[in-house]
């Protein structure tokens, strides 16, 4: 049996120096994942001249992508963030929202608190056990692209997914809403 064409597709973005980029279809598949360093190195830089429609473009940004989440941060959150952490990350989340909103591509910026609502009641004993814990769930056939060689979890790429998949549950709660609304 075929796969239906995805409709839509979600990225999700843990940001920093050494983050994570996931992009989910709206049927809930990984489509990619990647570290940011190698995203900005391979095709971003040289194509974000491009408009989305572009078949020269890349990938994402010629899918029909509805939104990217992209995580916020708060000083002082969890631990007390530097200013200086807190500010290097959010230079990278602000590269990133430049490139998707020059493409026409909607930005939300969640809070950690709020987007790891979504791996709630999942076993674990810190957010990012839980979230690794519904990433392995969710695409067990794709795990091994969010582990370490050593075996243990990427939870740069992990947090990425989770973040995709609750911008997933939202943009479903959006469309039932709008369908309400007719």
């Amino acid at each position: 049996m075929t796969k239906p064409k995805p409709d839509y597709c979600i990225i999700g973005i843990d940001p920093g120096k050494s983050g994570a980029l996931c992009v989910v279809d709206n049927y809930g598949r990984l489509v990619e994942v990647m570290d940011l360093s190698e995203a900005k190195s391979k095709e971003w830089r040289k194509y974000s001249h491009l408009t989305m429609r572009d078949e020269k473009g890349p990938y994402l940004l010629r899918q029909e992508t509805r939104a990217c989440y992209i995580e916020e941060q708060l000083q002082g959150y969890k631990g007390g963030a530097s200013r200086q952490g807190v500010a290097g990350v959010n230079d990278s989340a602000g590269y990133w929202r430049g490139v998707f909103e020059s493409h026409g591509i909607r930005v939300e910026q969640p809070y950690p608190r709020t987007w790891q609502t979504v791996a709630r009641g999942c076993p674990g004993t810190t957010a990012k056990e839980r979230v690794a814990w519904l990433v392995k769930q969710t695409f067990p056939d794709d795990w091994q692209k969010f582990v370490k060689p050593k075996g243990k979890p990427n939870y740069n790429r992990t947090d990425a997914a989770g973040i995709a998949l609750y911008g997933l549950n939202c943009e479903k709660v959006k469309t039932l809403t709008e369908r309400g609304r007719r």
